[in-house]
């Protein structure tokens, strides 16, 4: 049994699904750089590591978000399709 019964869903997956997949696996690798970049920063300030995680958290999903439009805009660029 295959996955994908044909082209067009394979291809509706692949422009949906994946920049979904993407994000996930992203999110972690995101989150360690931004908190080795900025956490040392505001441990200082907030004297508190744990609120220091909470403040890099939304940072990191902002950050994700952009690079996921940076690479749908890119992919778009590359493929010549203009929707």
């Amino acid at each position: 049994m295959k996955l994908f019964p044909d082209t067009p869903a394979q291809r509706s997956f692949m422009k949906k699904g994946l920049p979904f997949m993407l994000a996930v696996v992203w999110v972690p690798v995101v989150w360690l750089a931004l908190s080795g970049i900025f956490s040392p920063l505001l441990s200082p300030l907030t004297s508190s590591d744990l609120l220091s995680q909470i403040i890099i958290l939304p940072l990191t999903v902002i950050v994700v978000r952009l690079l996921i439009r940076l690479f749908t805009r890119l992919s778009r660029a590359f493929n010549g399709s203009s929707s």
